[in-house]
């Protein structure tokens, strides 16, 4: 079991790697600093853009999985937890990290 140092919840052994973990980690402080946004928010802009959330809305499920609300571009999000994220999922979310800290364009 891994447990959360924010909420203190535990969850199931993360399949997705420590390093892949930490490379997400790394790239979303890069993010924050070249977006002028604080790691909460990077973070959160990051994972809805290129990794698993739902919109929340009238018709919203609370599914499954362990996540935060958040909120962004005037919508309300749920994003999965980064800890509970398949290799797929965390290689997605990387990848995606990776192209919006080496553009130059704003997101």
């Amino acid at each position: 079991m891994i447990t959360c140092p924010k909420c203190g919840h535990s969850f199931p052994e993360n399949p997705a790697s420590r390093e892949a973990f930490e490379l997400f980690h790394a790239l979303r402080d890069e993010y924050a600093v070249a977006q002028g946004m604080n790691k909460v928010e990077a973070k959160d802009t990051l994972c809805v853009m290129f990794g698993v959330s739902l919109e929340y809305g009238d018709d919203f499920t609370p599914p499954k999985w362990p996540g935060v609300f958040c909120g962004l571009w005037g919508r309300k999000f749920f994003r999965k937890s980064t800890l509970a994220y398949t290799p797929k999922e965390m290689g997605h979310l990387i990848d995606g990290a990776q192209e919006s800290v080496h553009s130059k364009e704003e997101v």
